[in-house]
């Protein structure tokens, strides 16, 4: 039984070290949508403007997620 607890807590030890860092989210390569985000016209004056999609595949269709002037939003890729 103490060897089994001991097992146990070891393999959770080593699950444990194995895990990704959850602070900053990257994309795998692949997942990214083709087309180039247009450049911004301007600057948002928002402290935190609101983002209406996080990813590419958020978007429907060939639109991509792009940071615009005001968050990032869905828009046509150039």
């Amino acid at each position: 039984m103490k060897t089994l607890s001991a097992i146990l807590i070891v393999g959770f030890l080593v699950l444990w070290a194995e895990m990704q860092p959850t602070s900053g989210i990257t994309i795998p390569y692949g997942l990214k949508k083709p087309g180039q985000c247009p450049i911004p016209p301007g600057r948002c004056r928002m402290i935190d403007p609101p983002n209406y999609c996080n990813y590419d595949f958020d978007c429907e269709g060939p639109m991509k997620c792009c940071l615009m002037i005001c968050g990032r939003d869905c828009v046509d890729p150039v």
